[in-house]
């Protein structure tokens, strides 16, 4: 066909189509710039440009102009303002918006972020950009309800779209901001606009932040919880004619502070040590540090029970702690304010990511073709004391200078035995006993202290760290007719590829890396190697290391939408979306598995990483390995578990709004999203998890209503909705790790937005919301807080070696007794007390005591004619169970996490116009937002309070807004509200982190604008 043909066809297409068509264009287009209200905001959370008051869709939007407003500055601020939306850091350096109730229920590299966060359009798992400053915005759009036609797989719970600023052809502009605040806060912020002749712009931002801690360290007087970040973003944008439009973009953001991951931990001490924390309230008090496996590895009960067969059974001080006297932190007062701590590890926070952005944009008339892709690398790394106490090593002298002897003299009667202790002597405590002491720090041979990486102080470290590095690649086109007619419609097909490489999180304390030493030395002493003594060594790795090597998402969907307008006054919406997922993991969990001669450069190198006496030819796989299987099959060796899955959905929307009048709009929407399923991770033996979670679908039923009355000088919308949850994956921690299950659940609120301007200079905007969820389907899980789940007939157990607590059920009434006589015969053989009551008032009604878990059971299964004598039981197992963490519970009927009953705000700003152009204009926010919990247990333990913050502001304005000057405080009352928390596993003694709100900040602020 010759290209006169092409374009007489084309033009004839287009005839055609305008005949099938009615004169008017969709009532829900946002007119042409010209025309707009310029009080209104246009948005795109249908892929098309809409007034905001048009959309029949529950969705908050904001402007420059209302960031400013508002002081929305950071993503926590978002919080503030939008009904039924709450933000906070959680675990493991990442954050979580919820909306409506579901937000990052889930927990694990495998897991989809149920607000899906997207730049400019383009999806961005696993982003870093909710640690950054929001700088240059063009707008900020937050759509509330499952969006699983237009925006994805994983947004059930909502979308957050951040749209930059895009550069102007043909302006020449710039802007400069700065910041001084309290804190010695300082902030500048940067804009330049510069045309490239009349068919391109480039627009660079940026900006800079540096802020003392927010929390002060009483152990040496510093300052933690500091800012010191930047952040730097170059566009492109060249318009070569009317009908194409391209966009380059490319940004870096990095932090490097003390930022902490979590404000405060708080305990009601458990004097026992079998919990470590009680599960009846929160205090300002330490856990009892018997409960946590750093101490439980180097106790004097422990270590003896190993050096049995080299001692002759005959006790050595060897261990630093001992279960039955006080523990690191007895005697210690946690500081009342959330705003301080006592630890002797410095924390530190460092993260960076890199983006870069291509959208190509070309109209051929009666559709507009838009293909978009994205690049993001980031990687995080950050660490802090996961006790925030100072631990106490007076007791630890009779260990230290037992282990000094030995490294000099060795083991009376046992020529040769110094060799296997003076190695480990000299990297701990290289000024001897009452010197400083070392740690390991993480590193890829994984040696730690071992091999040199180390860090020493006075005070005994303990401290953990999270990192890892994400790599992100996207590609979308749309398709979106432009035709004047009754029937629109828009085709899209995306392809996301998501890699997490290096995922850690690591424990490391001195009282680990002293056991090391210690077990591996007693170990290693009188054993062979295939005939040869084993050489000086100690058991590795010291470090936990809960790792994802390597985590690999591929997916892809294709999506179709369809607008009918049925009248003048109705329309028609429709959309499918078919989604395909893939996901691979490769992940392991290791500590203490075997031995490590010293001077090793790599401890799985190490000739006993197949296992003990194993041939040297068959160590543990190494990172990356394609080995399917083996994990935890090799004794002394866990492999890598390498696992993949894959789900697919179709899932889509159906919308009917109608026009009652020209100013107001209801509509009626049924959407279903969905969230594709992942992998658990490895768990230490003896524990039961599932090695998979299933995806979740919600039904989302909704109806709403957007309104503007008195000619704009009031704007109303509003909705109510009702979700049906199948399979919401819920997280739990569970032997140093955090596995993922799925339940039923339904939720159910209504939602206000809207402003009056009773007069020009006055304006009035408020939000409220009230919400209930409940789960509505059965799952039982253990309680960690409450392992005997009420019971006052089970004796709970702490683990000497694991460090996690299991539970002696008797299988008949009234066997509460003989468990009790059980557990004191079976300690009594190897010297460890019976059990003993929980304080009265603790919610404990069980008693407890320290001991061996998987032992016992198998005295349980094979009991001795003793045994079988005292408990008259001639044959079989003996008439009890040991359930490991806990006795299940069923979590039916409870409530959602992260779920406030209700919330409001309000805002009120007055313009006064002054002489000469200029105008000031003062402005309060006042927000309420009311109580949830903080676990999927609910109970007053879990309960988050309700709270309220005050911000406030006014601001001196130039001629034409071309400076400004502005004094500023945020949350005015000093609120330390909390926004999360989260339960330590067992073996960190169950202490309870917060996630608390910025404090009092203010100061003031300038700018200009030519």
């Amino acid at each position: 066909m010759t290209r006169a043909r092409r374009e007489a066809a084309l033009a004839s297409a287009a005839v055609l189509v305008t005949a099938l068509g009615n004169a008017r264009a969709f009532a829900q287009d946002a007119p042409p710039p010209e025309r707009r209200d310029p009080n209104e905001i246009v948005i795109t959370a249908q892929r098309k440009e809409q007034l905001l008051r048009t959309a029949p869709i529950a969705v908050s939007a904001f402007d420059p102009t209302s960031l400013a407003k508002k002081q929305i500055e950071t993503p926590s601020d978002l919080q503030l303002t939008i009904p039924n939306l709450v933000y906070s850091k959680t675990s493991f350096s990442l954050s979580s918006f919820t909306i409506r109730g579901i937000g990052d229920l889930c927990a694990g590299t495998s897991c989809d972020q149920a607000t899906a966060i997207h730049l400019n359009g383009s999806p961005t798992p696993g982003t870093r950009i909710f640690e950054t400053e929001f700088m240059d915005i063009e707008r900020i759009e937050v759509l509330r309800g499952p969006q699983g036609t237009l925006f994805g797989r994983n947004a059930t719970a909502g979308v957050v779209n951040i749209i930059t600023a895009k550069p102007v052809i043909g302006s020449l502009a710039a802007s400069g901001k700065i910041e001084a605040g309290n804190y010695n806060s300082v902030r500048l912020e940067g804009m330049a606009n510069v045309p490239l002749g009349n068919t391109a712009a480039v627009r660079i931002a940026g900006y800079g932040l540096t802020r003392d801690g927010y929390t002060r360290n009483l152990y040496d007087g510093s300052r933690v919880d500091n800012r010191d970040s930047y952040g730097l973003r170059g566009s492109i944008r060249w318009r070569p004619n009317g009908d194409t439009t391209l966009d380059l973009l490319g940004s870096y953001f990095s932090e490097d502070d003390r930022r902490l991951r979590i404000q405060k931990q708080l305990c009601h001490r458990d004097p026992t040590g079998v919990l470590g924390c009680l599960p009846d309230s929160l205090a300002h008090e330490y856990v009892n540090t018997n409960a946590t496996l750093a101490s439980l590895l180097s106790s004097v009960q422990t270590l003896r029970l190993a050096g049995g067969p080299v001692l002759g059974g005959a006790f050595a001080p060897l261990g630093l702690t001992d279960i039955t006297g006080p523990d690191m932190l007895a005697g210690q007062v946690n500081p009342a304010s959330d705003r301080s701590i006592s630890t002797a590890y410095k924390p530190y926070y460092r993260t960076s990511e890199r983006q870069l952005q291509a959208t190509l944009q070309h109209d051929f008339g009666p559709v507009r073709l838009q293909v978009q892709g994205i690049n993001i690398k980031s990687k995080v790394a950050s660490s802090e004391p996961d006790v925030m106490g100072v631990f106490d090593r007076s007791g630890f002298a009779p260990g230290l200078g037992t282990l000094a002897f030995y490294s000099a003299n060795g083991i009376p009667g046992l020529p040769g035995s110094a060799a296997y202790f003076a190695p480990g002597a000299a990297v701990l405590m290289p000024q001897g006993p009452s010197g400083v002491l070392c740690t390991s720090v993480p590193d890829e041979s994984s040696t730690g202290v071992f091999g040199g990486h180390a860090i020493c102080s006075q005070a005994p470290i303990s401290d953990d760290r999270s990192s890892s590095r994400t790599s992100t690649s996207s590609g979308e086109v749309l398709l979106t007719s432009r035709m004047r007619g009754p029937v629109q419609f828009l085709l899209g097909a995306i392809y996301l590829d998501n890699r997490i490489r290096d995922n850690h999180y690591n424990v490391e304390a001195f009282t680990v890396d002293y056991a090391a030493a210690v077990l591996g030395a007693l170990t290693a002493l009188g054993r062979t190697l295939r005939g040869t003594p084993t050489p000086p060594a100690y058991l590795g790795p010291s470090i936990f290391d809960n790792v994802t090597s390597d985590f690999r998402l591929k997916s892809y969907g294709v999506f179709a939408e369809a607008y009918l307008q049925a009248s003048d006054r109705v329309r028609i919406t429709a959309g499918l979306r078919y989604n395909n997922d893939r996901k691979s993991l490769s992940a392991r969990a290791t500590l203490l598995n075997f031995l490590v001669p010293y001077g090793t450069s790599d401890v799985f190198a190490s000739p006993f990483a197949g296992g003990y006496d194993a041939d040297p030819a068959t160590p543990c796989p190494a990172p990356g390995s394609t080995t399917v299987g083996g994990y935890g099959t090799i004794p002394g060796c866990d492999a890598y578990q390498l696992r993949s899955d894959r789900f697919d959905a179709f899932t889509g929307r159906v919308v009917a709004d109608v026009w009652l009048n020209d100013n107001d709009m209801a509509y009626a929407s049924y959407s279903r999203g969905y969230k594709s399923g992942g992998i658990n991770p490895p768990v230490p033996p003896g524990i039961s998890a599932p090695a998979s979670f299933d995806p979740e679908f919600v039904n989302a039923f909704e109806l709403g209503s957007k309104g503007r009355y008195w000619d704009g000088a009031v704007t109303l919308n509003g909705a109510a909705f009702y979700y049906q949850y199948k399979g919401l994956q819920i997280a739990r921690p569970i032997g140093q790790t955090v596995v993922d299950d799925n339940v039923d659940a339904k939720i159910y609120g209504v939602e206000l937005e809207g402003t009056v301007r009773p007069r020009s200079a006055l304006s009035i905007d408020f939000s409220a919301s009230a919400m209930h969820t409940q789960v509505t389907g059965d799952l039982e899980i253990p309680n960690l807080r409450d392992p005997a789940a009420g019971r006052g007939d089970v004796v709970v157990l702490k683990d000497l070696q694991r460090g996690f607590n299991c539970v002696v059920v008797p299988n008949s009434a009234g066997g509460g007794a003989a468990a009790r006589s059980l557990v004191t015969l079976f300690n009594g053989s190897l010297g460890l007390p019976g059990p003993s009551a929980f304080p009265a008032g603790s919610g404990v009604a069980a008693t407890g005591a320290f001991g061996l878990c998987g032992p016992l059971a198998a005295t349980i299964a094979n009991p001795s004619p003793a045994l079988r004598a005292i408990f008259n039981t001639p044959t079989g197992a003996l008439p009890f169970t040991i359930l490991n963490v806990g006795i299940p519970q069923d979590i039916k009927g409870k409530q959602l996490p992260q779920s406030p009953a209700f919330k409001l705000s309000i805002g009120i700003d007055y313009t006064f116009e002054l002489p000469h152009g200029r105008s000031l204009v003062p402005r309060i926010d006042v927000i309420g937002v009311g109580p949830s919990f903080g676990n999927i247990f609910n109970g007053s333990v879990n309960r988050i309070p309700a709270y309220a913050q005050v911000n406030a502001q006014i601001q001196l304005n130039g001629p034409g807004d071309r400076w400004f000057v502005r004094a500023f405080v945020k949350n005015l009352t000093n609120s330390s509200a909390i926004t999360g928390m989260a339960v330590a596993d067992q073996t960190q003694g169950l202490a309870t982190n917060l996630f608390l709100l910025e404090p009092r900040r203010y100061g003031i602020a300038g700018g200009l604008r030519f």
